[in-house]
């Protein structure tokens, strides 16, 4: 309705002497951060479906694959009043995309059913048990990381997975 609820300003690669993100003050975030909803929503397929990931960085490298995603500001920052949102704004089917740890899966069985309830189809990708997953042989971020790995999230997976979202969209 014409009104700001919130901003985020996203970097792309991170600089370690400047900030990756600045945001507007306030908990807006928790019911309405959806970043960035308009562009995203305005790149909704035929097909309206979405994308939701936990970081900014992990929507816009969906994005620029052609992807139309959303970040829900972390995986605690959810609740009914965003799904009703994506159905108010003709999402159709969403696909919950959250990094491989576990505040990611617990994100992901937040996520599930209160979108289910507004949502007709809404499925999920699981980087932490995809194929060749580095969750799969490595729990522990340091025993990975020793062993030259990093666990996936939608920033740094492997191509082929962004292509595999990219059908289904």
């Amino acid at each position: 309705n014409g009104q700001t609820e919130g901003y985020i300003k996203a970097r792309l690669k991170r600089d370690p002497n400047k900030p990756s993100y600045i945001n507007k003050k306030g908990n807006w975030a928790k019911s309405k951060g959806l970043f960035p909803f308009d562009y995203s929503i305005s790149k909704m397929t035929s097909h309206k479906a979405m994308v939701l990931v936990e970081g900014q960085r992990d929507a816009l490298r969906l994005l620029q694959n052609g992807i139309p995603a959303l970040c829900i500001m972390g995986t605690h920052n959810w609740n009914d009043e965003k799904s009703m949102l994506l159905e108010i704004h003709g999402v159709k089917k969403a696909i919950i995309f959250l990094d491989g740890d576990d505040a990611g899966i617990s994100g992901t069985k937040l996520l599930y059913p209160s979108l289910k309830k507004y949502i007709p189809n809404v499925q999920v990708i699981k980087l932490w048990s995809w194929p060749d997953s580095p969750y799969l042989k490595y729990k522990d971020k340091k025993e990975a990381l020793a062993h030259g790995l990093e666990h996936w999230d939608p920033f740094n997976c492997p191509q082929e997975i962004l292509d595999e979202i990219k059908e289904l969209v």
